[in-house]
């Protein structure tokens, strides 16, 4: 349901497939705001923010445990991670931070970010989230509404 609904607001605001940066101002807030107005999305994306940390492996596993402990009911799950342009000795990886952090890991994969309208919107957060980080005015404004509504929660 989530996936045909991303894939409608893409369409519709023409956003495509493109990278956050190489979209234009008007079709990435036209995105979000599409978003926003959704409640199919509430409480359902998370974000986390590290600073002065290069060690991305690490930051990837910490951000995921983060999410699935604030999303995931206390037993009886299995989760599958989809994780944009993750390698096989990454893969390996992050499984075994995962299950270290006792996360029920099902499957860890890595994906194209040009075949999945998930990522696409993983990918659009992460540059929106960092766009407000940075200052840009014209996402404050979206960035306190997502906060508000629930849109977006901040691990």
């Amino acid at each position: 349901m989530l996936i045909r609904e991303l894939e409608k607001i893409e369409k519709k605001t023409l956003k495509g497939i493109s990278k956050w940066k190489k979209t234009s101002l008007i079709r990435r807030l036209a995105y979000l705001e599409k978003i926003l107005e959704n409640p199919l999305f509430i409480n359902k994306i998370n974000y986390a923010a590290f600073s002065g940390r290069r060690d991305y492996q690490e930051m990837t596993i910490i951000a995921a445990a983060k999410a699935i402990i604030s999303t995931a009911p206390i037993t009886n799950y299995e989760a599958s991670i989809f994780i944009d342009a993750l390698g096989g000795k990454e893969r390996v990886g992050v499984a075994a931070g995962l299950r270290r952090r006792q996360i029920q890991v099902k499957k860890v994969r890595g994906i194209s970010d040009q075949s999945n309208c998930i990522i696409h919107l993983a990918d659009a957060v992460a540059g929106f989230v960092r766009d407000f980080l940075e200052g840009d005015n014209n996402m404050k404004k979206l960035y306190d509404k997502s906060i508000k509504t629930g849109l977006i929660k901040k691990l």
